[in-house]
């Protein structure tokens, strides 16, 4: 069975060929439209033709290996299916932004310093005088990095952002299947990869593709960790956490406290025995300074008093862009002062605008997708409780809800629809790990009533 599984996920033969053929290929038609000096505004667009299906051809190999790895003969079609759909959030977003808002967005200040900075890469100065390699600066720094590799291709650049946020949400698939094997997977991999928030605001030149990668790849270290493998997992996590805070420092902070609250909560492996008590005291005394380092470290490095949740807003609105769409979607904010005002903050952060709050069409897509996603969660309800009452067992699942919580508390106060809206992208792969623990309910068989899980699809 499991040589039959692997005929079915791998390439035909020739397929490697093919695609070293076809990258080569595109490459060579790259190199003659730049000796014959196409003009910039046609490479912008014809240059993204050329980057698109390079992309998808050196990941598929991949996605098939990963696949095989997972012997689920389906996922490659998912992986692929996902990629793709990701490629044309890119187009779809390239259009909107310059057809409807006529280029006034984050991305076209992003590719004009990222042209510039490729100018002076090309010249031969790497530090390209930027003031910080940080926040903003660092995505400048990092787009004409990119485009000394596809062209400065403005609809190239997107594509090739669009493409680091599928890996990104690649990475929190292969945490979730390392972390729950049992749970269901195929679930959580069609939330991740076909949820249209996923595959529409992150697929642009920008730092929420750079945050989805980043904290998929953190993610994917904690689930390692968490399943006793931490001398693998560790590495994983600091360097996730570390590309996630040069741009947005209290969000990468949001990972650690969900690793903390983890290990935890997390129970002791029965091999250590009558210590086990003794090793939970050592982990909640490690815990608790390493957190306080954190908080205080990430204050020093944004200047802000990340105790306050005014502060930890306006720090986050300021690594935040605030061009694209965001015109007529003000509205009050909540501030989290007391455990009342919690339930309002959830609310607002995952379901708003409501349908009588958008006053424009992008706000009615929105709020259009905010009542999805509450009917998915009143759908699910009894998945979202299995999550919960799982918490002792599957440590992940805590790390997942601590983040969620975290992050609803400090994007509440957030006084713009539209930034809320691309901001929260960064908490849906966690939020969705709450839905796909399946419920555990009661049969009775003759005389006996045992436990049976439901259908996992």
């Amino acid at each position: 069975m499991a040589d039959v599984m692997e005929r079915d996920v791998k390439p035909r033969r020739g397929t490697g060929g093919l695609v070293f053929a076809l990258v080569l290929l595109m490459v060579g038609v790259s190199l003659i439209g730049r000796m014959f000096q196409m003009d910039e505004a046609t490479f912008n667009v014809w240059g993204g033709v050329l980057v698109g299906p390079m992309l998808f051809a050196i990941s598929l190999p991949i996605l098939a290996r990963e696949a095989r790895k997972l012997g689920n003969p389906r996922l490659v079609r998912m992986f692929a299916w996902g990629l793709v759909l990701m490629l044309l959030g890119s187009i779809i977003r390239y259009t909107i932004t310059y057809e409807i808002y006529g280029g006034k967005a984050d991305a076209t200040g992003y590719h004009d310093k990222g042209v510039l900075v490729l100018h002076e890469i090309s010249d031969g100065n790497w530090g390209a005088n930027l003031e910080s390699y940080t926040r903003t600066d660092f995505i400048r720094y990092f787009t004409g990095l990119a485009y000394f590799v596809i062209g400065p291709s403005l609809l190239g650049g997107f594509m090739f952002y669009g493409w680091l946020a599928f890996w990104g949400l690649f990475f929190f698939f292969k945490a979730f299947a390392a972390a729950l094997p049992n749970a269901s997977i195929e679930s959580y991999g069609k939330f991740v990869f076909f949820y249209p928030s996923l595959l529409y605001w992150p697929a642009t030149i920008g730092k929420d593709a750079w945050m989805l990668l980043w904290l998929g790849v953190a993610s994917y270290g904690v689930a390692l960790a968490l399943g006793g493998k931490g001398i693998r997992g560790a590495p994983i996590i600091i360097l996730g956490m570390a590309m996630a805070g040069i741009v947005r420092v209290p969000v990468a902070g949001m990972v650690g406290l969900g690793l903390a609250a983890a290990f935890v909560v997390r129970r002791p492996s029965k091999k250590l025995g009558h210590i086990a008590p003794l090793v939970k005291i050592a982990t909640v005394a490690l815990m608790v300074p390493i957190v306080i380092f954190m908080i205080s470290w990430a204050g020093e490095f944004l200047n802000a008093d990340l105790t306050s949740t005014e502060s930890v807003t306006k720090t986050l609105e300021q690594t935040s862009g605030r061009t694209e769409g965001h015109g007529g979607s003000a509205y009050d904010s909540v501030v989290v002062t007391s455990p009342a005002d919690v339930p309002l903050a959830m609310v607002t952060v995952l379901f708003r605008p409501f349908i009588f709050e958008a006053h424009n069409f992008q706000a009615a897509i929105a709020a259009a997708e905010g009542m999805v996603l509450l009917f998915l969660t009143l759908f699910r309800w009894r998945w979202l409780v299995a999550a919960l009452k799982s918490l002792r067992r599957h440590p992940y699942v805590v790390y997942a809800a601590t983040f969620v919580f975290v992050f609803m508390i400090a994007f509440s106060s957030f006084p713009n629809f539209g930034l809320l809206a691309r901001q929260r992208v960064q908490l849906f792969p966690f939020y969705f790990v709450l839905f796909c623990i399946p419920p555990a309910v009661k049969a009775v068989r003759g005389s006996r009533a045992e436990a049976v899980t439901e259908g996992r699809s």
